[in-house]
Order: C-alpha cells, then structure tokens, then sequence
C-alpha cells in the first residue's frame, strides 16, 4: 500500500509541478500562450500514459510462498512472487532447471520489476499460483515490457498429465500470441481450490525488463482499454504536431523545420516499435527484421535531434567549437546505422547508449551556452524556428 501511494505522490507532485511552471512562465509572457499549450497536453498525455499501469499496480508480499488467489482482488504484481536463475551459457533446459538439483539455485525476486539491462544471459523464472478463488479460473498474465524478444513459458497440462510449452516473442510471428495486444499476454486456466508452478524462459538482447502482472480477464480487458486510449492519444497529439509543423514548414519554409518534421516522424516510428504497436497492428511480417529496422530508427531520430538543434541554435556561427562536436555526433551515428547489419543487436545497443548520453548533454550544453534567454525559453517549451517570423504569423 505504501509503495502504491509513492507511486501516485510522485505523478501527483510531477503533474502540478509542470503546471506550475508552465502557468508561471505563461503569466510573465503572453505571447507564448498559443505556443505552448499543445506541449503541454502532449507532455500530460504522455505521463498519463507513462504512470497509469504503475498507479494502478497492486503491491505483492516480499514472500516467494505460492500466491494466494482470491476473490476480492482482481490483480497481482508478480514481480516480489518470483524465483529467478541466470543461465550465463544459455544451455539450460525445462528439464534441468525444474529439476531439484536447480531448485536451490532460483533465487528470489527483492524488487517488484526485475532489471538486469543489457545482458546474453538466459534467464528463467518461476512462480506458484495457489488459486483460491470460488469461479475465477481464467487468468491472463501480462509482460509488461513490450521488447522480450523470446519468451517460453512451461505450464502444466489441462489434463495434468504433463508439461504445455507456449513461445512467443517480439522476433517470432503474431500468431504464436494467445492475445493480440502490443504487450505479451499469455492465458491461464488454473483450476479453483489448485496450486500450480509455472516456469518461463527469457532471452533478449534489448533490455532485459521484466515487469510481470497476473489479471482476472475482466480486469485486463478494463486497463488494457485504458491504456490503449491514453496511447492513442498521445500518437494523436503527435500527429497534431506533425501537422502544425509541416504547415510552418510550407509557410516559413525554414530548414529547421524540415528537421523538426522529421523528427517527429522519427519520434512516432520509435515509439509505435517500442510501445509494440507497430510489430501488432501495423506491419505484422517484419518482426525478422527488427533486429535492423528498430536501430535506424533509433540513429535517424537522435540523428534529426542533432541536426534540428545545431540549425536551430545556430551553432555554425555562435558556437563553432559545439557545431564540430555535433558534427562528429552525426558521423558516429551514421557509423552505428553503418554498422547495423554486421553486429548483434545487443552490442549495437551498448554503442549506442554512451553516443545517447554524449547527444543529450551536448544539447543542453549548446541552449545555456547560448546568450539569447528567449531563444533557450522556446528550446525548453520546444520551439523551432526563429522567434520573430512565428510570433508575427501567430498574431495575424
């Protein structure tokens, strides 16, 4: 309960605080009005978006005892009811690690979403369900993490004879779901008054994330809707950036808004892949590729963030010390798009991570190096292009 109303404070206090400053700002000038009111919807939308499965997850016992079903309550975070073995060799079988000579290697969860970032490990997880409830007997268990590549998950047989084995995962087809939805949901029948031990298998070289969540079906479908509103609206409040600034561009026709139109484009492609969306509902044959596709993605976008702020700030001649830094930013990026089709995508991902934080550092450091206020006030609320032509056009 505790954790749950942590969560809940920090949106609370997060949410007023952009308000806050936003209102501030807003009072001193009026002039940015007009301009900043649909970033800040946006930036509401995406931290509603962000916060509204963490507000709403159920706090799980520190205990790796069986969890106990029951009816008053329609879903259990898992993170805190799981035994996790590292398999570093990747060797290991169902059969081996569900054998007693593995059972004390598990080890048990001490955090409610287990992390573990870039790894090779394999690893497998194991959790007991004792389900105590009078008619629920379809549950549904939820990945929270949209980006497991591999996932197999060994659960016992209706006719308790033996072992079923389900796997699916962001690099194999669609069909291998048991829900089409942008994360993994596997379903469960568990008998009423029954204890059964499930055993999953995870391999990924993205992020190694493992936020688990088990739902009564009527209670999935509710947040699921939720969460598919709040997202939809966040890609619409994205489009509606698209356009705004696909219209300056044909108005203004400025070089920097061109990059900021390609941004977004980037921005949206990055987050349907990641959020799931676009492997789901889109383009449902092109998860062989992912591994391929999803780095561009990545390199284009940080690529135009470059771009946009080095034409934005005006580096080139303001700071040209930062401009050749920029500019060796956008060749290490190209080198890394370059390099795609050669190395894993686990190493693709550790390369990328130090050239993120160079580019998000690199940025700050050109806004407050630069000596005009106002222009660094646009930069924070988003702004491109230059401040005269697009107040000028906003008053007519």
């Amino acid at each position: 309960m505790v954790a749950a109303c942590l969560v809940i404070t920090q949106q609370r206090f997060l949410l007023v605080g952009l308000i806050t400053v936003v209102w501030t700002d807003m009072h001193k000038s009026n002039k940015y009005k007009i301009l900043v009111l649909p970033y800040i919807t946006l930036l509401l939308l995406l931290m509603l978006a962000t916060f509204s499965r963490a507000s709403q997850a159920l706090p799980a016992s520190s205990s790796t005892k069986p969890l106990m079903l029951s009816d008053e309550v329609s879903e259990d975070a898992l993170g805190l009811h799981l035994d996790i073995l590292e398999d570093s060799s990747g060797e290991l079988n169902f059969k081996a690690v569900s054998s007693a000579a593995y059972d004390a290697q598990f080890i048990p969860s001490l955090v409610a979403v287990p992390y573990y970032g870039f790894t090779d490990s394999v690893y497998w997880v194991r959790v007991t369900l004792d389900n105590q409830t009078q008619q629920a007997e379809e549950w549904l268990m939820e990945l929270g993490f949209s980006n497991i590549q591999y996932v197999d998950l060994y659960s016992p047989s209706q006719d308790g004879t033996g072992i079923d084995l389900r796997q699916t995962g962001t690099l194999r087809p669609i069909s291998t779901r048991d829900v089409v939805y942008p994360n993994i949901v596997f379903a469960q029948n568990i008998p009423s008054q029954e204890t059964q031990t499930f055993y999953l298998c995870f391999q990924c070289e993205a992020s190694m994330t493992l936020p688990m969540t088990l739902w009564t079906k009527e209670a999935f479908i509710a947040s699921s809707g939720q969460s598919l509103v709040l997202h939809w609206l966040l890609f619409g409040g994205l489009l509606a950036l698209l356009v705004y600034h696909l219209f300056m561009l044909f108005s203004l026709r400025e070089i920097t808004y061109l990059y900021l139109f390609i941004l977004l484009v980037g921005i949206i492609a990055v987050l349907l892949e990641y959020l799931g969306y676009m492997s789901v509902y889109f383009f449902l044959n092109l998860y062989p590729y992912k591994t391929y596709y999803f780095p561009v993605f990545v390199a284009v976008m940080y690529a135009l963030i470059i771009l946009f702020s080095d034409s934005f700030l005006e580096l080139k001649t303001r700071l040209p010390r930062l401009h050749r830094i920029k500019i060796g930013l956008l060749v290490g990026w190209g080198v890394l798009v370059l390099l795609v089709p050669f190395i894993s995508y686990l190493n693709i991902a550790r390369l990328m991570a130090p050239e993120h934080a160079w580019c998000s550092s690199d940025n700050w450091c050109g806004a407050w190096h630069h000596g005009d206020h106002e222009q660094r006030s646009d930069l924070r609320y988003g702004l491109p292009g230059r401040r005269k032509s697009i107040f000028r056009m906003e008053s007519l």
